[in-house]
């Protein structure tokens, strides 16, 4: 009967994606490269005969998602962009409703019986998980990878380590096709090892048939490129042109030296991905320590503008000035900067001009400022949920607590080193863990009140018939004389 209603639960909480999507959708700027991309993967009988021919071979993207799209396309005709984007959304929406489903059994786990509704729900209403539905863009496939990996890792703690563990690390091969950063859930394969009661025999076995598992799924991929292209590229390019052709890395390992403001980095970065001028006049007084490295710093926008590419000695330069500003205050760049930088990740809602939506059912463009008071809200919440678990739930509760530490921390530290100006979306595949916790922390303290109270009133009972019985049996005991 629970199942039951779980599912007729997520059916209307699809019901209202889809409407979401029907509203608004958005190839943004990577979902073109990922339909061309799938164009390449369904065959000249569905594609327009005239049409702009699809992209080649690459290793620049991670196949994951152009396989979504290209699923979720077959059979639009001539797998023209209108048909194929409302489809992959449609399907979007599904797998959304699937992640809350993840969500109801990550919570389920530690023993809660209203928490895991409370998760499913927030789940199906959250305007965050339903905007991410609306582009063509990795995020919510991701998020369901990563929503069900914690579920197993959870599960693997308590019961049949090995089968759950090799479930668990197939689905982050899965994860790291489809987004490089799935790579933070890595650490996750190990919390069950530490936290299960099985011998050592059995964690030696569980070892062996996860990284057979997670080979098994994730291997082809560098297997394939270092045979087309004579290396592995295992995580793809983690810098695109708009043509999706691997880009220098130079400028961005400038930008990590200053910049924390998303806009700010994007100001730079999405130029020069399509190869626009850009202005040292625009560049903010943080960019530059000195009047002498501002003027060099003009000289490479200066030699970037002429060529309209990041030319070899452009990057070369770039990556010398960031070496110089890391050496020269180490401690911006290793802790005020990420810090200011995690900040953003976590207590910022994503920006609007990064992801805006017309939807009247999100209450969207209208009600964008809400998203700040949700994400402040839950986050709190979800950290009730975190102290709920580690003093009150011994055992799940505490894996739990221990994966969720350990997801936010890898997640976050690989963010703040190698993305400039990251935004929430670089964290949204936590954002199913963070409403599970925060639907912890807030009926969890309840329900274990109650809960104690039931037991005090169940021992009281216990006591008094035993105490009765007792009294009873003395005074029908037979009186001397």
């Amino acid at each position: 009967m629970a199942a039951v209603a779980l599912v007729a639960l997520c059916a209307l909480g699809t019901a209202r994606r889809l409407q979401v999507v029907q509203e608004y959708r958005n190839f943004a700027g990577d979902g073109w490269q990922y339909y061309h991309l799938a164009q390449s993967l369904v065959g000249e009988a569905h594609r327009y005969a005239f049409g702009p021919p699809p992209l080649p071979l690459a290793w620049s993207r991670l196949p994951g998602y152009p396989l979504l799209v290209a699923g979720a396309g077959l059979g639009a005709p001539r797998f023209n962009e209108a048909d194929v984007g409302a489809r992959v959304c449609r399907s979007q929406a599904i797998l959304d409703g699937a992640t809350a489903i993840a969500a109801f059994l990550l919570a389920l786990e530690v023993g809660l019986g209203a928490a895991p509704w409370l998760a499913a729900v927030l789940c199906l209403l959250s305007p965050l998980l339903a905007l991410a539905t609306t582009y063509i863009l990795s995020e919510t496939l991701a998020v369901f990878l990563t929503t069900a990996t914690l579920w197993l890792a959870l599960r693997a703690c308590r019961t049949r380590l090995a089968i759950h563990l090799g479930l668990a690390a197939a689905l982050v091969g899965a994860a790291m096709l489809v987004r490089a950063d799935s790579v933070t859930l890595l650490p996750l394969l190990l919390v069950p090892l530490v936290r299960t009661r099985e011998g050592w025999a059995e964690r030696g076995r569980a070892v062996v048939i996860a990284a057979a598992c997670g080979l098994l799924v994730w291997s082809p991929w560098p297997l394939r490129n270092l045979a087309r292209f004579g290396a592995a590229h295992p995580l793809g390019a983690s810098w695109v042109s708009k043509l999706g052709d691997p880009l220098p890395t130079g400028v961005q390992e400038w930008l990590l030296t200053w910049a924390v403001e998303p806009r700010d980095a994007a100001d730079v970065a999405w130029k020069m991905t399509r190869a626009t001028p850009i202005y040292l006049a625009a560049l903010p007084a943080a960019a530059a320590d000195s009047p002498e490295e501002r003027k060099r710093l003009g000289a490479l926008v200066d030699a970037y503008d002429r060529a309209g590419a990041i030319t070899p000695e452009v990057d070369a330069g770039f990556r010398a000035l960031a070496r110089e500003r890391r050496r020269a205050d180490r401690a911006r760049y290793f802790v005020r900067l990420p810090l200011l930088r995690a900040r953003e990740l976590w207590w910022n809602p994503v920006p609007e001009w990064e992801m805006p939506a017309l939807s009247p059912t999100l209450g969207l463009p209208e009600g964008r400022e809400q998203l700040r008071f949700l994400t402040h809200r839950t986050l709190l919440a979800a950290a009730a949920g975190l102290v709920v678990l580690l003093v009150a739930l011994p055992g799940p509760g505490r894996s739990l607590a221990l994966l969720a530490l350990l997801a936010a921390l890898a997640r976050t530290v690989a963010v703040v080193f190698a993305v400039a100006g990251g935004t929430q979306r670089y964290v949204l595949e936590l954002a199913p863990l963070a409403l599970a916790l925060a639907a912890v922390g807030l009926l969890g303290p309840a329900e274990l009140l109650i809960r104690g109270w039931r037991a005090a009133a169940a021992a009281m009972a216990v006591t008094m018939t035993a105490t009765t019985t007792t009294t009873t049996a003395t005074d029908e005991e037979p009186r001397p004389g």
